[in-house]
């Protein structure tokens, strides 16, 4: 991978690549379990009005940092159904009770043309979730199977998103990427 590409671009890029009818994306920190990713599969050939599919998901954290280690604390990652009937609807439902739409199994060709939009978008919280999870909920809806799908590890980090007040106050790419956001 170039030194130059941002994390979006290197999916974008790799999501031309991608052969199957479904995709999802991964943290290196988490994990999918196979029966939850092929009961997505599954609704999703059931389903064309959907856009997406997950199942119940779990945070864990460790006694350490890395990827080993004793787990010390576990509760649920709260990801539910975006159902409403249009686009404009569910996106209202989605934003009025954010959570991270990525880590969902998506249909692999409204992903691409999803992707397509990160490479305008300077500011990388926009660029890297935001958009790209606005986006998949206006496309279609979004179903919750109940399945464990998603394990994800949280581990402290250096350089997280900043809390919304300091994203767009202190941001110099905010005012701009939203702008572009909007019109997207």
């Amino acid at each position: 991978v170039p030194p130059d590409w941002l994390p979006d671009e290197v999916l974008r890029r790799l999501l031309e690549e991608v052969s199957t009818p479904y995709v999802v994306t991964l943290g290196d920190d988490d994990l999918l379990t196979p029966r939850g990713l092929a009961a997505c599969a599954e609704f999703l050939d059931r389903s064309p009005d959907y856009e997406a599919a997950h199942g119940h998901a779990v945070v864990f954290m460790t006694d350490s940092d890395g990827a080993h280690g004793y787990i010390v604390a576990a509760h649920p990652y709260h990801q539910r159904a975006v159902e409403a009937q249009t686009g404009s609807e569910r996106l209202l439902q989605y934003l009025d009770n954010y959570f991270m739409l990525l880590f969902s199994v998506h249909r692999t060709q409204s992903f691409r043309e999803i992707f397509q939009h990160v490479t305008l978008l300077s500011d990388a919280p926009f660029a890297k979730e935001f958009l790209p999870s606005c986006l998949s909920v206006v496309r279609g809806k979004v179903k919750a199977l109940n399945v464990l799908s998603y394990l994800r590890q949280r581990v402290p980090r250096i350089g997280t998103t900043p809390d919304a007040f300091h994203w767009i106050t202190a941001q110099p790419t905010f005012a701009r990427s939203y702008e572009t956001f909007r019109d997207v």
